[in-house]
């Protein structure tokens, strides 16, 4: 089983390879191996194939109705002649089975390199890992312009993939559909088998136990060992190569995108809060003329809400103002901003009260009403208060703390304490978020720090999939 799950590893290894950097031709424009599942896509691409499998389109349906009604008049047969028949029928699919996974196992075979680990020797002399060149790649360009055989198989001119496949392009899907009827004449075989032979499990009064053991070993034959191999089998091989399946590499690209997001929305919350109060703090130093120029144009951004959303805002104040004094202190604030999802931790706290709307700068204050709606306002939507400017501005005085545009892993945990205790960041976490963000062709690369700017440009693009997602794009 070891050696087994090792051969295995390999072959996965070579495939993923072989996807990402192609032998021959130009890498997917959206497949990096930093920013993409090859393990999702495959996954994707077998899930695709057995729900087509599961799937009755009209051409299996009519095949399968015909190949029935021509075998109407066996059910004539004497009970003894009916037994032997289906027993014949059971070792027949699988043979057929057993000759499908031999032809899909060539083509495997042709999809690695010349020389590839297998069960027998993990090691074989001459294997070099780093060179993943598929074996069909050295065959001639086949080339058929009669009409009848580009009918069927799809194209005058096939890539090596496809030359592999008796149908060339067209043979993905006669394999796919030779494969879908073997499972429905299987499952018919099955019923027809429990049905004729319905005391089929009482070995004891079971004068035909020959057919019964037949029936039970074809049965655990097709269904625990050949099935698993033939579906695993036909999603490499028509997956990967010349054969990559756009959809699917598009649909894997959004569901990492969407799940990327996810992980890393509330990261982008609290750098957006600590970007705004910073950049906010900036402009109140620099000239409180045109802080209150900015106060005033919030506070009228308010008044322009709908009623509904303003009338909420008023009341979510009034809720935890408890001593009725028109104003709110530190802890009254952490309460209603946990009661409405946004980010409570003590410092952000402490810098809204201290040095954004402080009576006097460096002075801790209540918040008043007008000061708690500016504050609503900034908060449901950060982007209107925080530009490409004031992160790279913020990230260079408070990030940046080496001087040389750019942001490492200690300078992160060691600036932002509360940001890494909150999330749970650890080391790990950054040097995979790093990867992520450089988008790195090479799986193995260590990065340890990032440039600002590179470091912007990944929180917009993270924005733009957060508004598509939002608008149902």
């Amino acid at each position: 089983p070891e050696r087994l799950r090792l051969e295995k590893l390999v072959w996965y290894r070579i495939l993923r390879r072989e996807f990402f950097r192609p032998s021959f031709g130009q890498a997917h424009r959206r497949v990096r191996p930093a920013g993409f599942s090859f393990e999702k896509y495959l996954s994707r691409c077998m899930e695709d194939f057995v729900v087509e499998l599961i799937e009755i389109p009209p051409p299996t349906m009519c095949f399968i109705f015909a190949s029935l009604c021509l075998g109407e008049p066996i059910m004539g047969f004497s009970e003894e002649r009916l037994r032997f028949l289906l027993m014949i029928v059971q070792v027949a699919m699988l043979a057929f089975q057993r000759l499908l996974i031999a032809y899909m196992d060539n083509i495997f075979d042709w999809c690695m390199p010349d020389i590839y680990p297998t069960v027998w020797d993990l090691t074989p002399k001459g294997y070099d890992i780093g060179r993943t060149k598929p074996k069909y790649l050295a065959r001639p360009l086949l080339r058929n312009d009669g009409t009848l055989s580009v009918w069927f198989r799809g194209t005058s001119s096939p890539t090596k993939h496809e030359s592999l496949f008796i149908g060339w392009k067209r043979g993905k899907r006669y394999l796919s559909f030779a494969i879908q009827n073997l499972l429905f004449f299987q499952a018919v075989f099955v019923s027809v088998n429990l049905q004729v032979n319905r005391a089929i499990f009482d070995i004891a009064d079971n004068p035909y136990y020959v057919e019964f053991s037949v029936f039970v070993v074809t049965e655990i034959a097709m269904w625990y060992f050949l099935w698993p191999k033939m579906i695993f089998v036909y999603t490499v091989i028509t997956a990967t190569g010349q054969m990559k399946n756009e959809a699917n590499i598009e649909e894997t690209c959004n569901r990492i995108a969407s799940e990327q997001l996810h992980k890393y929305s509330k990261l982008l919350d609290e750098l957006y809060t600590r970007a705004a109060i910073h950049s906010i703090q900036e402009m109140r130093e620099e000239d409180e003329r045109n802080y209150q120029v900015w106060y005033q144009s919030k506070l009228a951004d308010f008044h322009n809400l709908p009623t509904e959303d303003s009338d909420e805002i008023l009341s979510s104040f009034e809720t935890f103002d408890k001593s009725g004094n028109a104003m709110i202190d530190e802890a009254e604030l952490k309460m209603c901003l946990r009661g409405q999802g946004f980010t409570c931790d003590d410092s952000v706290i402490e810098s809204w009260f201290d040095g954004v709307f402080a009576k006097q700068p460096g002075e801790g204050a209540e918040l008043s009403r007008d000061d708690f709606c500016v504050l609503m306002v900034i908060l449901k939507d950060l982007r209107q208060v925080v530009d490409d400017g004031d992160f790279t501005e913020w990230f260079e005085d408070v990030m940046d703390r080496s001087g040389d545009a750019s942001i490492g892993v200690e300078e992160f945990m060691s600036q932002l304490p509360e940001v890494c205790a909150l999330l749970k960041i650890d080391r790990p976490y950054l040097l995979e978020l790093f990867k992520r963000i450089k988008n790195s062709e090479d799986e193995d690369e260590v990065i340890e720090e990032v440039g600002i700017t590179t470091f912007v440009n990944w929180i917009n693009r993270l924005v733009a999939q957060q508004d598509n997602i939002s608008f149902g794009g």
